[in-house]
């Protein structure tokens, strides 16, 4: 759109007095977290909003960011020091790790010590896809509604306000040129098709989305320019090149313009676009954008957490009380009178927040 940027540490008891004191006011900080009986990392789309909800928790959550201190280390409990996840897929495989299940991660100086219950949680902005399975021990949870679109810098060459959900198909998953407002793109002459980093959810969905394979990318499609990598939802590199488009989630670009304690702006003028003629939120006025849930590409952004512990009748009270349900303190958790999911640029699920759903589980060997 046309309208541009202005400038497991304590018992569950602890967690449950806290909870009858209520949501406090603390104002929410990259690092360190407040400090949580139930520990998670991963998305980089939905670790903002997680750190309001684990505000508005009162001791119940604690949720490490991705970036932008990407793959530094951290001590998410006493007595471990590790590489802090950066990205869905490293969250997921740091809690199963955590777990123990000894899965490869190459990007971690500092690896999950097999077993460890360092995390207890993995926040994701994609669902299981391949690794679905109805005796998954794994479970989906979803919590609110994501939108993603296209970005450009300031600067932009671009008429991306134009392109439609086929326009971009063209160009990412054939290389092949389109033709709008009677400018011819072409990937790699006049448009640097951009796609988020490796382990990223956003990577995945909007791989989906464009019919790529996200792991092996179309030699016209780059998750980095001249070796910067495009890191999920930072307009950076947007704003360094012209010519470049990449996705964005509409919601963490609302969260960034809302002036939220602890969330830092990391748009760099970077400007949201309609895809097929609808815009990507609701008012004009900074600062005031609502998520248009009439968008045509949407998605649930979800908490990765053991199923027996958090179905209902589950052994661990304490994530139940965090993620089952639409009553669930993620669910409703305010911040400043109002949900927290929509004071952070998501929508509501409704009665779906918190759904645990046999077709959400994954991994069944763990």
């Amino acid at each position: 759109m046309k309208v541009k940027t202005f400038g497991k540490t304590a018992a569950f008891g602890l967690a449950a007095a806290a909870l009858t004191l209520g949501a406090f006011s603390a104002p929410a900080q990259a690092d360190p977290p407040p400090e949580g009986v139930r520990v998670g990392a991963g998305s980089d789309t939905t670790q903002d909003v997680l750190q309001g909800i684990s505000v508005a928790s009162g001791g119940l959550l604690e949720s490490w960011h991705a970036s932008p201190n990407v793959h530094s280390s951290i001590t998410p409990k006493p007595g471990f020091t590790v590489t802090r996840p950066n990205g869905s897929s490293e969250g997921r495989d740091a809690l199963r790790r955590s777990r123990g299940t000894n899965v490869n991660t190459p990007w971690a100086t500092q690896p999950v010590p097999l077993g460890s219950d360092v995390f207890d949680f993995a926040r994701s902005s994609s669902g299981p896809g391949t690794n679905a399975s109805l005796t998954g021990q794994l479970v989906y949870v979803p919590f609110a509604l994501d939108a993603v679109t296209t970005a450009t810098g300031p600067s932009s060459t671009i008429d991306a306000d134009q392109f439609t959900l086929a326009q971009l198909r063209t160009l990412y998953r054939d290389g092949a040129s389109v033709t709008v407002g009677g400018t011819t793109y072409t990937p790699d002459v006049n448009i640097t098709l951009l796609i988020p980093q490796s382990g990223s959810g956003t990577r995945q969905f909007w791989a989906d989305q464009m019919q790529i394979n996200a792991t092996t990318l179309p030699a016209w499609v780059h998750d980095n320019i001249g070796g910067a990598p495009f890191q999920e939802h930072d307009g950076s590199l947007l704003a360094a090149n012209p010519n470049a488009i990449g996705p964005y989630s509409i919601a963490q670009w609302i969260a960034q313009g809302n002036s939220l304690a602890g969330v830092p702006d990391r748009r760099n003028g970077a400007d949201l676009h309609n895809i097929n003629g609808v815009a990507p939120y609701t008012e004009a006025t900074p600062g005031n954008e609502v998520l248009n849930t009439a968008f045509p590409i949407t998605r649930q952004v979800y908490n990765i957490v053991s199923y027996d512990e958090v179905r209902t009748g589950g052994t661990d009270a304490t994530l139940r009380t965090a993620f089952n349900g639409p009553n669930s303190r993620a669910c409703t958790a305010t911040t400043g009178g109002q949900l927290t999911i929509t004071t952070y640029g998501f929508g509501s699920l409704g009665s779906g927040c918190g759904a645990i759903l046999e077709t959400l589980r994954a991994f069944p060997n763990g």
